[in-house]
């Protein structure tokens, strides 16, 4: 249950917000019966707009201006029955994981140019990671805020939550990951690593822990 609401964006941020998770604003849309020329839009430009259950910022559009809007959706919309329109946060990313009620260590994404999406996070070696990352008196309020984001959603075992912070250091959770990438290189082996757990460790904790409520 747990990460079937974690691949639904739109459920994940109502649950989160029961539970006073800090989030950007949004507006849910469906495709069923959807004409553009009758939808109104209800937040402040620039905005996001990204299918509900995607991933890897697969068919995620940057809109700054009303003569983008449009196209935006449609290409949302090619790849899913709903989308979500996000207010654009400017402003560093990062992500903490937590696994079996316990945080680890923060990674700042320092992409080129900004831009953390598809190509960047997957087939450019521009990208730098900064782990662990220490955000002073912020770090114990992310921590639990992962933690009751993490709990929220009933997660056990590994999960990834990414978040942002703007200018004005405002925290903005995006999303949980609860099948985050598993490969050498990927950002909770990295945070793992930055406690001294190798991913040879790392595999047979996930395992260790796969019975856990059975």
């Amino acid at each position: 249950m747990a990460s079937a609401l974690a691949m639904d964006k739109y459920r994940t941020k109502l649950i989160w917000r029961a539970f006073n998770i800090p989030m950007a604003k949004d507006q849910y849309v469906t495709k069923s019966n959807f004409v553009y020329k009758e939808f109104n839009l209800q937040l402040n430009l620039p905005v996001i707009v990204k299918p509900v259950h995607e991933g890897s910022t697969l068919s995620l559009s940057k809109v700054n201006n009303i003569e983008q809007l449009e196209a935006a959706m449609n290409l949302a919309f090619s790849n899913d029955y709903a989308l979500l329109i996000e207010e654009m946060i400017s402003g560093a990313e990062f992500t903490i994981t937590v696994c079996d009620g316990q945080v680890y260590p923060i990674i700042k994404i320092e992409a080129q140019n900004g831009e953390y999406d598809y190509q960047n996070k997957y087939f450019t070696d521009s990208t730098r990671y900064i782990c662990p990352f220490d955000l002073g008196k912020l770090q114990q309020k992310i921590e639990n805020y992962a933690l009751d984001a993490y709990n929220a959603v009933g997660a056990r075992g590994v999960a990834r939550l990414d978040f942002m912070l703007d200018e004005k250091q405002n925290i903005y959770f995006l999303e949980i990951n609860t099948l985050p990438g598993m490969t050498s290189h990927s950002l909770v082996p990295m945070s793992f690593a930055a406690c001294g757990i190798d991913f040879d460790q790392l595999c047979l904790l996930v395992l260790d822990g796969a019975g856990l409520g059975d």
